[in-house]
């Protein structure tokens, strides 16, 4: 078991076990399994695996991944400065997706990411929070300093209630840093905002909302920027 931390990271009595299958040969690393098995205490704390290959020679690699049902007990102490005095109660993460990487060519990644009943209590509220969900689609590519999102999609549930779906698309140069995008938001309710609006709105109640729209935009370091929605 584990028992410690770094400032504001603590964990206790953690355990991990680790199981790594590769191969190195012809001046290439072969990732055939590596997958590491969390736990606190007696309870299963989530799941890593990667598979992949690395070129020793020209530094290009792929990889796949999938996280299984990182959940409170890992997310908690590493959030918790993010959280203050709110506590992570319940969470649960996981993913799958693929990257690829190429110093000199093409470099690309696509996931799926699926969070489940996250709740955070507030010791400021007095009622328990309800359980968010969100799912998360993202499909990019980097290409000769243009890095190009195709797809960055989110859709948010509170319980078993649709509570709005979020989209993104666009691309920047990351050498001068000038950038294109587009957004579109569809049904974002009062589940969503609701937690977002909370200290703003102070004793008063968010009841009703249904937020929709959908824009365009450009920005440029040293000439126009400009949104239209």
């Amino acid at each position: 078991d584990f028992t410690g931390g770094y400032a504001e990271y603590r964990y206790q009595n953690f355990q991990a076990a680790a199981e790594c299958n590769l191969e190195v040969a012809q001046g290439q690393v072969q990732v055939r399994r590596a997958a590491v098995a969390l736990r606190q205490g007696n309870e299963t704390s989530g799941n890593f695996e990667i598979s992949g290959r690395y070129h020793l020679t020209n530094q290009a690699g792929q990889v796949t991944f999938n996280i299984s049902d990182l959940n409170q007990s890992v997310l908690g102490p590493a959030l918790r400065s993010a959280l203050g005095e709110m506590k992570l109660a319940s969470a649960s993460l996981s993913a799958t997706g693929s990257a690829t990487y190429d110093p000199k060519g093409d470099s690309a990644i696509q996931a799926n990411v699926s969070l489940l009943n996250w709740v955070v209590n507030d010791p400021k509220q007095p009622l328990p929070a309800a359980p968010v969900s969100a799912q998360l689609q993202v499909d990019g590519s980097l290409r000769r300093q243009i890095a190009e999102v195709r797809q960055f999609a989110v859709a948010v549930m509170q319980g078993n209630k649709p509570a709005g779906n979020i989209g993104l698309s666009g691309r920047c140069n990351l050498t001068h840093y000038a950038s294109q995008f587009s957004f579109e938001l569809a049904n974002l309710n009062e589940l969503a905002l609701r937690p977002v609006l909370g200290a703003a709105l102070g004793q008063n109640k968010l009841v009703s909302v249904s937020l929709n729209g959908k824009g365009t935009g450009s920005y440029d370091p040293a000439a126009d920027s400009s949104i239209k929605a």
